[in-house]
């Protein structure tokens, strides 16, 4: 039996509850949207039947309505309402399916995959952009630090995220072809560490483990965490550093 390791319907609350935040905290998804679409519209076919998952935000379908009239684009949170987790559509219903930093938060990776496949026209397109390997090292440094100092351990807090090498391979064993799979790393700078979780916060990538400890995230806790941030990764103007790594997979069908 397959563990489930997110909360799902804490995530998709958690995304209905901060949507009114997206166009102040969502400067990550519209930075891969955008390595999404140059990705997409670099390729020699042009695609018609278009599905996004759980889109953050309306950027990405914005962006293709206005620069391609001949595109129906539908996402699964907006114009038809299901998780992605279970794909509500008919086999061979689209030319493309465009996942932008969702990935990482599916409990069974290989059976959504398949989903994706099995709905996807033959030859069809598959790109997803999601977390990767060594996410907010920064941060996971910290966490870890101050736990063990304070509680001489630690406890599930930071999401666990697959190699590019996985990534790739995970596609393959679905069945796609012509897997390209890269890395990209973003460096962030915040004022603080506390505006970096508030962030974190609103864009809907809080702690969603079932594992998470339930109990609150104390202020001897978050006061330590901020103090060896500040320690390990505090910049010269005094601004803490962040580094989000961020796979992207495109493959074929």
């Amino acid at each position: 039996m397959n563990e489930v390791i997110f909360d799902r319907k804490l995530l998709l609350k958690n995304r209905k509850r901060y949507s009114i935040k997206n166009s102040q905290y969502g400067f990550l998804y519209k930075h891969c949207a955008d390595k999404l679409y140059e990705d997409i519209t670099s390729l020699p076919q042009k695609y018609i039947n278009i599905l996004e998952l759980q889109a953050y935000n309306k950027y990405l379908s914005q962006l293709f309505k206005t620069n391609n009239s001949h595109v129906k684009y539908i996402t699964s949170n907006d114009d038809v309402i299901c998780d992605e987790e279970y794909l509500a559509f008919k086999s061979d219903s689209f030319e493309m399916v465009i996942s932008n930093l969702n990935l990482h938060f599916i409990n069974h990776i290989p059976q959504f995959l398949n989903q994706v496949k099995q709905i996807l026209k033959t030859n069809g397109m598959v790109i997803m952009s999601f977390f990767g390997e060594d996410n907010l090292p920064e941060l996971a440094q910290a966490i870890y630090l101050s736990e063990n100092e304070l509680y001489d351990g630690i406890s599930s807090r930071m999401i666990p995220t697959i190699d590019i090498k996985t990534a790739g391979q995970l596609f393959v064993k679905s069945g796609f072809r012509n897997v390209i799979a890269d890395i990209d790393e973003i460096s962030l700078e915040f004022e603080d560490v506390m505006k970096l979780l508030y962030s974190l916060k609103f864009m809907s990538l809080g702690n969603v483990l079932m594992s998470r400890s339930r109990k609150f995230f104390s202020k001897k806790l978050l006061e330590k965490t901020c103090e060896n941030y500040k320690k390990f990764h505090c910049l010269e103007n005094g601004n803490i550093l962040a580094t989000f790594k961020i796979i992207t997979v495109i493959a074929q069908k």
